[in-house]
């Protein structure tokens, strides 16, 4: 396994194999559930959290969570604030809206606006939430490197942007001397997608794979458990006719089907929950370091999810679940 680690100005912080996500939370009324989630998590041991301006009200219930005091010790979580990871995300298009807002403006105020959200001064990692190729690299690195001399920003990275776009915003960033990109936060798991599921998005090719080898860039996985795939909720055709048209358009295909039933039947073999077999696969890439982003709302899965991190998957098992 590789070295997990991200290059969080001023310090090298070790990246864990799983990250707890917040879109599960948008909803105000979902925010008591979300603090509990958040207890269990930090009670596991877990500090790192995703999150985006765009994912309505999870920001917000996480500050709340931070600003409070932790249970077990009755201490303000803000005195143990460089405990904490927090990645946020901007310049995705309005609720609603297809209109990009891929720029230095847009960018600089989602910041602002995520941290106020947040009640913070600064957040480790800020990622694109989305890209527009008709946008010029070099001005959105630019703001970048104020925002990290600023101190507002720890580092940044990129979801759902090509390896070509990530190349070249690497490359005028070592041209100008500015800090290298810490992460990419793409798409990624066990299933074969036939195409996005929302516009704007990116699975990691096997294209992008080979250039996460290469420039040894950690990968974050979003959705690593294939928005539920590996649960088995779609497998009759009665729950099938049931599935939304953009998931099976995603997801329904035959080569997903059969690794679904290798899932099933290693987990079986293992005493094990499929999804954590699923899970066990992304994070167990040998040749570059990946984290999953795991996003629950429930309390039990989230132990699953953790427990995930100790699996390893034996050659044979690997090739069985990557067989087509």
């Amino acid at each position: 396994m590789k070295e997990q680690y991200l290059q969080i100005e001023p310090d090298r912080r070790p990246l864990p194999k799983l990250i707890l996500g917040t879109s599960n939370f948008g909803d105000p009324d979902r925010e008591d559930l979300a603090q509990e989630v958040f207890d269990a998590y930090e009670g596991m041991g877990g500090r790192f959290f995703d999150t985006a301006r765009i994912y309505g009200n999870a920001e917000k219930a996480l500050g709340r969570w931070l600003a409070a005091s932790d249970p077990a010790s009755g201490q303000s979580r803000m005195k143990r604030r460089d405990e904490f990871t927090i990645i946020t995300k901007c310049c995705h298009p309005l609720p609603g809206s297809s209109v990009p807002r891929v720029s230095p403006m847009f960018l600089q105020e989602d910041l602002e606006a995520s941290l106020a959200t947040l009640g913070l001064e600064r957040v480790e990692a800020l990622l694109f939430h989305r890209d527009d190729e008709a946008v010029a690299v070099g001005p959105l690195m630019d703001t970048l490197a104020e925002l990290l001399a600023a101190g507002k920003i720890g580092g940044y990275g990129f979801s759902n942007w090509s390896q070509q776009r990530m190349a070249a915003a690497a490359a005028y960033c070592r041209e100008k001397g500015y800090a290298a990109p810490i992460a990419n936060s793409p798409n990624y798991s066990l299933a074969k997608v036939n195409g996005q599921r929302w516009p704007g998005c990116l699975t990691a090719d096997e294209e992008m794979l080979a250039w996460h080898s290469r420039t040894q860039l950690p990968l974050l996985s979003w959705s690593p458990q294939a928005e539920g795939f590996f649960v088995s909720r779609y497998e009759s055709d009665a729950e099938k006719g049931k599935a939304p048209a953009d998931y099976k358009k995603a997801y329904f295909n035959e080569t997903n089907w059969r690794r679904l039933a290798t899932v099933k039947k290693i987990a079986a073999e293992r005493g094990l929950a499929p999804t954590q077999i699923a899970l066990a696969y992304v994070m167990q890439r040998p040749d570059f370091p990946v984290a999953a982003v795991v996003g629950t709302s429930s309390i039990l899965h989230l132990k699953e999810a953790w427990a995930a991190q100790e699996i390893l998957l034996t050659a044979d098992e690997l090739r069985q679940l990557e067989s087509d």
